[in-house]
């Protein structure tokens, strides 16, 4: 009785040890309707070949001798052909891994080459099952999430597939800022230049803001916002350019007195009070503000109102080292130029020092305070 408990025993864990083995060959198989297919082969084939063997041996002489063989040879045959492919892949595996990096680092990547080979092809309902199956076991790939919207708005001209493939990848989350703004900013993208559509456009990039509020994104998303393409510059995209050319003066070289040409330039009053309504609209616009500042400055000489302009961009959160950096050395810029005054030029730039210290930054603002008695005699003499 203990030897038939035993051997229960055994048989019972021989039987769970291959169940899980075949469970997770499934898991890990690129291919498993085909894994199915060999594994029903092969049981069908080894549920006939078994019997026969046994009875063969147990015929003895030379049935044995000549059936046993045989039986091998018609059994093993198929086997082999089913599993060749298998067994080369086993068998070859050592080598191949030296250059691709093996199973183990193929299984935490995803790879995207069939796919982009196959849209090369103009095979884009196949591409597309490939990157799917990719993103099936690495659902937070962004790589993967740009090339399915792409396909889809691109060469299957589905905007609604690429919009859930976005969706698809937010849902997976939480992501860093950075890639959340790509995914978005990428189907804005396609918005504007597939489907010549500004408002999905604009939720876009508004749900982007919202979502990596608090980060230098959030401020890449409004300078966007900001200069988004109007309506009437895509509706008029696919439409012929037309540039109206005047009539020339055919005495132009016998007159008198001198020409005038008319330019199509805007004043400074009028850029001033379109930057002006601009920001009405997009307090957030860097470009304009800085626009402003510099009209300010240059036309109008209110070197007061061109530091506010400046000092409210710098004070705005989120912004990025560099910019905080040029603005500084542009209102030096300004102290200089329209106040000849050393000792503010200085102060700005000593703030560089105080908000960076020991950087790059730091050192080139030290180095120019030494200049700045030159820069005011060569703007001053």
């Amino acid at each position: 009785m203990p030897e038939q408990w035993s051997s229960l025993v055994s048989l019972v864990m021989i039987v769970g040890f291959l169940s899980w083995a075949l469970f997770h060959a499934f898991l890990r198989s690129d291919a498993p309707k085909n894994l199915a297919i060999k594994w029903a082969g092969t049981l069908i084939l080894l549920g006939l070949g078994i019997p026969i063997a046994f009875a063969f041996l147990r015929a003895g002489g030379h049935a044995a001798g000549f059936g046993l063989p045989i039986t091998t040879l018609v059994i093993g045959v198929p086997l082999g052909i089913i599993w060749a492919s298998s067994w080369g892949s086993l068998l070859a595996s050592p080598l191949t891994s030296l250059f691709d990096g093996g199973e183990a680092y193929q299984r935490s990547v995803p790879l995207y080459a069939i796919a982009e080979a196959r849209q090369k092809r103009g095979d884009y309902p196949e591409a597309v099952k490939e990157v799917e199956k990719q993103l099936t076991k690495f659902p937070g790939d962004l790589t993967g999430t740009l090339l399915l919207a792409d396909l889809q708005a691109k060469d299957l001209k589905d905007m609604g597939a690429a919009q859930a493939a976005v969706e698809s990848y937010l849902e997976h989350g939480p992501h860093p800022p950075k890639n959340t703004f790509l995914a978005l900013s990428h189907l804005a993208e396609l918005y504007l230049s597939q489907a010549h559509d500004r408002q999905n456009a604009q939720r876009c990039l508004e749900r982007s803001q919202r979502l990596c509020q608090g980060t230098e994104q959030e401020m890449i998303a409004a300078q966007r916002l900001a200069h988004l393409t109007s309506d009437d510059f895509l509706e008029a995209r696919n439409e012929p350019r037309r540039i109206p050319v005047k009539a020339s003066d055919r005495r132009l070289g016998l007159r008198k007195e001198p020409v005038r040409f008319e330019t199509n330039e805007k004043s400074p009053e009028i850029l001033a009070q379109e930057c002006i309504e601009q920001l009405n609209k997009h307090p957030l616009d860097l470009e304009t503000r800085e626009q402003l500042a510099l009209l300010y400055a240059n036309h109008y000489r209110r070197l007061d109102m061109a530091i506010e302009q400046l000092e409210t961009m710098i004070q705005f959160r989120n912004q990025t080292p560099k910019n905080i950096v040029r603005w500084l050395n542009l209102m030096a810029d300004l102290h200089i130029r329209l106040a000849a005054s050393v000792s503010d030029a200085r102060h700005c730039l000593e703030r560089i020092g105080q908000r960076f210290p020991n950087t790059a930054h730091e050192a080139q603002a030290q180095k120019r305070i030494q200049y700045l008695r030159l820069e005011k005699k060569g703007r001053h003499p």
